[in-house]
């Protein structure tokens, strides 16, 4: 079962991420974060990727996987600083690169 969960900031949502479960379940890709400008820095990008990897380590997930865009170096520094790392697996597409953070039981 998949997760979406909205970051709401004074009544006005502020951003968006989703998880969901990989062919054999034992991995669950993090899909679809987006935070508006506004938003960025305060903390809700870490909030939104907190929310997956919870998700994640209740769902009984062994790793959290995700893709982003190669020459995005905002996000990939964000993925960085949350535990992320290169994937073993580079992904199919060329102009992403593939990242996972190993979930501790």
């Amino acid at each position: 079962m998949p997760t979406n969960v909205v970051a709401v900031v004074d009544g006005v949502a502020v951003g968006q991420v989703s998880g969901t479960h990989v062919d054999d379940e034992q991995r669950v890709e993090l899909i679809s974060l987006w935070v508006a400008p506004g938003a960025r820095g305060s903390g809700v990008t870490d909030a939104l990727v907190t929310a997956v990897t919870d998700y994640a380590r209740r769902a009984g997930a062994s790793v959290l996987r995700l893709s982003v865009r190669r020459f995005n170096a905002r996000a990939i520094e964000l993925y960085k600083r949350t535990s992320f790392g290169p994937a073993d697996d580079p992904g199919d597409e060329p102009t992403e690169i593939a990242m996972h953070c190993p979930l501790r039981p």
